[in-house]
């Protein structure tokens, strides 16, 4: 996430303007981070009810290409939302109008 380097001394209304864009910025990665979370617990649901197999290489494609499944789902679902929030625009993730 990005910063203002207190040696900067930033004058008070850049300062507020960064801190809105942030805040709006943390609201629109925690909605991936939210898709994340949801990916990783369908990958653990996935591997608690995986069904066992006579070899070793067919149960790791299996597995993988399972995996894979889920993060290519969770991935489109990303490309979605940054779709429908203009990549944050829509949440407020801009300068424009802050300066």
């Amino acid at each position: 996430m990005p910063r203002i380097s207190l040696a900067m001394k930033p004058v008070l209304n850049v300062s507020n303007a960064f801190d809105k864009y942030y805040q709006a910025l943390l609201t629109h990665e925690k909605g991936h981070m939210n898709n994340g979370e949801k990916a990783l617990n369908e990958v653990n649901q996935l591997l608690e009810n995986f069904r066992s197999y006579r070899e070793c290489n067919k149960l790791n494609n299996a597995v993988k290409s399972s995996i894979t499944g889920v993060i290519n789902k969770y991935k489109q679902l990303d490309s979605v939302y940054d779709e429908k929030t203009n990549h944050g625009k829509l949440q407020g993730v801009s300068f424009k109008g802050f300066i």
